[in-house]
C-alpha cells in the first residue's frame, strides 16, 4: 500500500509540473479514482457518467456507476416505516469483531467491522473506550468502510506505558499513523470524540496523512479553544488542572473499584437514558484495571508538560471564532 501510494503521488506530481492532461484506460477503478481529476465510466461502449471521482461517488446516475465507484453507494436495507417524505430503514446486521494489533512494542485492542477500501478510524475520548463506537461501526461498514475503533494507548486491553512522556501528543499521533498504515487504506476518514477529537485536530492540522474527511465531536479547534479561554472556561476546565496533582486523582476516581467513573456518566450526561448501568459498567470495569486510571489521566499531565506544536497559520486563526 505504501508503494502504491508513492507511485500515485509521483504520477500526480509529474502531471502538475508538466501541466499535461493524461488519459488512462484501465479496468482498475481504484487506480482511476486515486490519480484522476476526471473519470469517464463506460458501459457497453457508451458513456454511463463522467465527472470528478467525488461527484461520481456522491451522485452516481445509476447502479452500474455506483458499483464502479464502490459498494458504499449500494446498501441493502428494509423500509420499515414511511412518514410523509421520510423513510425509516432497517440496515443489515454487521458483526463487530475484536482483535489486537502491534505497533512497535505496543499492542492495541481493536473492534472492527467491514472490509471496504476506505478506512473509518474512530477515536474515543476520556474516560471511555472503543465500546463507545458499537453503534457506529456496523453503520459505517454498511456504507462500505473498513470501520476500526481502537482502544487508545492506556485504555482497555491496549498497552499502558508507565511514563507520563509516553502519553505526549507526538506519541499518540504515532499510534494513529501506525494504525492507518496497518489498515492498508489510502482513503482515510477520522471520526473522533473528546480526547480523540483533540488528537484528530492536531493530526489534520499537521497534515500527517491526507484525510478524505474529518469528524470531530465535543472538542473545539485548538485555536478556537485558545481564543475562547476566559475565567468561566478556566472554571469549567478545573479537572485538567486537578489531574496535574500526583496520585490523588487516581485515589479519588479509583475508589470502590472505579465506581466514580460510572457515577460520572450517570450524573453529567445530558441524556441519561443513553447510559444505563450495563453501559456505565463497561467503562467502570476498564478504569478499574491495574494502571488504567494513571494512563488515562497521564494524557492530561502530558498535555501540560509536552504540549503539541501546531503549524502557524495566521490567516486561518483569524477566521476561527
Amino acid at each position: 500500500a505504501k508503494l502504491r501510494r508513492q507511485v500515485r503521488e509521483d504520477i500526480r506530481e509529474i502531471q502538475q509540473k508538466l501541466g499535461v492532461t493524461t488519459i488512462y484506460v484501465t479496468h482498475d477503478q481504484e487506480e482511476a479514482l486515486a490519480i484522476s481529476d476526471k473519470v469517464i465510466v463506460m458501459n457497453n461502449a457508451v458513456i454511463a457518467q463522467e465527472g470528478s471521482p467525488k461527484d461520481l461517488y456522491n451522485y452516481p446516475k445509476n447502479k452500474f456507476v455506483a458499483n464502479f465507484i464502490g459498494d458504499a453507494n449500494d446498501v441493502t436495507a428494509e423500509i420499515i416505516q414511511k412518514q410523509s417524505n421520510t423513510y425509516y430503514l432497517k440496515l443489515p446486521e454487521m458483526e463487530i469483531k475484536t482483535t489486537t494489533l502491534s505497533i512497535g512494542d505496543l499492542v492495541f485492542g481493536l473492534d472492527h467491522c467491514g472490509s471496504g477500501r476506505r478506512l473509518a478510524l474512530c477515536l474515543h475520548g476520556f474516560p471511555e473506550s472503543n465500546f463507545s463506537w458499537r453503534y457506529q461501526l456496523p453503520l459505517l461498514a454498511s456504507m462500505g468502510y473498513k470501520a476500526w475503533a481502537p482502544n487508545l494507548r492506556g485504555y482497555g486491553d491496549s498497552s499502558r506505558p508507565l511514563k507520563v512522556c509516553d502519553y505526549a501528543a507526538d506519541r499518540l499521533l504515532e499510534d494513529i499513523e501506525g494504525l492507518i498504515e496497518l489498515s492498508g487504506c489510502d482513503d482515510i476518514t477520522l471520526i473522533s470524540h473528546d480526547w480523540g477529537g483533540a488528537l484528530a485536530w492536531v493530526f489534520a492540522l499537521r497534515q500527517t496523512r491526507p484525510l478524505e474527511k474529518l469528524v470531530v465531536m465535543n472538542c473545539p479547534h485548538p485555536t478556537a479553544f485558545k481564543l475562547g479561554m476566559n475565567f468561566r472556561q478556566y472554571l469549567k476546565s478545573w479537572y485538567m488542572y486537578f489531574f496535574q496533582i500526583p496520585r490523588i486523582p487516581e485515589l479519588l476516581f479509583g475508589r470502590n473499584k472505579a465506581m466514580p467513573i460510572r457515577r460520572m456518566f450517570e450524573k453529567t450526561s445530558v441524556n441519561k437514558d443513553m447510559f444505563p448501568p450495563e453501559v456505565t459498567e463497561v467503562y467502570r470495569a476498564n478504569a478499574s484495571r491495574p494502571g488504567a486510571l494513571s494512563a488515562m489521566i497521564n494524557y492530561y499531565r502530558a498535555l501540560f508538560r509536552f504540549p503539541p506544536k501546531l503549524p502557524i497559520n495566521e490567516r486561518s486563526s483569524k477566521n476561527i471564532t
